[in-house]
């Protein structure tokens, strides 16, 4: 049996949503843009943040973690 499509937008495939807190001012700023262009917030950043997700190097931050902390003595950094 053949499926008919409905209306509507096509999907954007399979999304999750987050939330995150941004000062109000920001958060106007941005509204106010969204409603000025005529495009759904929600998309407005996610255009922004995948793109940063995508660059993100989870192994470069794993081996980052791993790595020994060196603490530098204050009496050694003295000079005579």
């Amino acid at each position: 049996m053949e499926q008919k499509r409905r209306g509507g937008r096509p999907s954007k495939g399979d999304r999750a949503d987050i939330k995150s807190r941004i000062p109000t001012d920001r958060r106007n700023k941005l509204y106010a843009y969204a409603e000025l262009v005529g495009r759904p917030v929600t998309d407005l950043t996610a255009e922004v943040l995948v793109p940063w997700i995508d660059g993100l190097d989870l192994e470069q931050a794993r081996l980052g973690e791993a790595q020994e902390r060196l603490t530098i003595d204050e009496e050694s950094k003295k000079t005579a």
